[in-house]
């Protein structure tokens, strides 16, 4: 989202609080506090209303992160979440905690519309949308929820589960750790990407299996490819200290 991106935080308060406000209020709120003051202040009523819209926001998102679904489409690797609202601040923040999506796909299933978000600059979802009679730009677009959609996003994706959230209170078993990051997927597999001289290296239940020039690289390719997550920080220390016994043997 530009608002994001430019750190222009105001200018979005400011452009929710045109959708919350009746465009009467708005307009005569805006025409007073121009003629009025040489700088822009939300009152406190705004700010009010504003601070239960984010928080309104961040609860719907949370809800939403937990009933979010992967699945490979062609060569990209999608995430997928039934939602009727909120579109642009669900796909930028599902985009940004989960880098390894190329985009975001938003299903209103109600309306029969679909709409795509991706934070990244390396990806075009207008393109996505033009293959089910949409468009829009590089970075947002929607589209019908025709048959072949339907299909692809919802049909397809009805028998997966959804992708495991990371624990945000682990203090040992963190990204980019020095000792290694562990993560487990569906099957209960376990992949362990720790640095290796200049390079990550990552093991397939403790067999080293490939290289990676980056943790950012390293951790893609295991949720893409495994839908991995980050194990709590017990099932970390265990592993841990069992990879050390087993190494003294």
């Amino acid at each position: 989202m530009e608002w994001d991106r430019n750190e222009n935080f105001r200018s979005k308060r400011l452009n929710d609080l045109f959708f919350l406000l009746p465009i009467d209020d708005f307009e005569k709120r805006m025409v007073q506090r121009l003629h009025t003051s040489n700088s822009f202040q939300f009152d406190d009523f705004e700010d009010k209303i504003l601070d239960i819209e984010e928080d309104k926001i961040t609860r719907y998102i949370k809800r939403k992160r937990r009933e979010l679904v992967q699945m490979m489409l062609g060569e990209k690797c999608v995430g997928i979440v039934h939602a009727e609202a909120y579109h642009s601040e669900l796909g930028n923040k599902l985009g940004k905690e989960c880098p390894h999506l190329d985009y975001i796909a938003i299903l209103n299933v109600g309306q029969r519309k679909m709409s795509f978000r991706t934070i990244h600059d390396h990806i075009d979802v207008s393109t996505v949308a033009e293959q089910y009679e949409g468009g829009g730009h590089t970075k947002a677009a929607g589209a019908t929820l025709t048959d072949s959609a339907f299909e692809a996003f919802v049909k397809d994706a009805f028998s997966r589960n959804p992708l495991h959230v990371d624990p945000i209170h682990n203090k040992h078993n963190v990204k980019g750790s020095e000792n290694g990051t562990l993560y487990r997927s569906e099957d209960g597999s376990l992949y362990y990407l720790y640095p290796y001289h200049e390079n990550w290296m990552l093991e397939h239940n403790h067999t080293p299996y490939k290289t990676f020039g980056t943790f950012s690289e390293g951790e893609s390719y295991i949720k893409r490819r495994y839908q991995a997550w980050l194990v709590r920080d017990e099932s970390y220390i265990t592993f841990l200290a069992q990879s050390a016994l087993s190494s003294r043997r």
